[in-house]
């Protein structure tokens, strides 16, 4: 059973557009990080390492929060 939701994960293609538009929707007011990595262990998901950045946004009431993930370098693999 699920008591509580920690944070949503988003793909956006761009997240300089895509988070003040979250942020306004959702009254998130503030950023908690800005970070770029590699990550080796979504190979197996997405069909390769992706270079990604990531942001987390707050919102101030409590609740849920949002984080916003845009690939670099590679493209996630198609499901089918």
């Amino acid at each position: 059973m699920i008591h509580t939701i920690n944070h949503v994960g988003t793909g956006v293609q761009d997240i300089d557009y895509a988070q003040p538009f979250y942020c306004r929707c959702l009254n998130f007011s503030f950023k908690l990080n800005d970070d770029v990595a590699d990550l080796q262990e979504l190979k197996l998901i997405f069909g390769d390492a992706l270079r990604m950045r990531m942001q987390n946004s707050t919102n101030p009431r409590g609740g849920p929060g949002l984080e916003l993930f845009e690939h670099w370098d590679t493209a996630p693999a198609e499901i089918c």
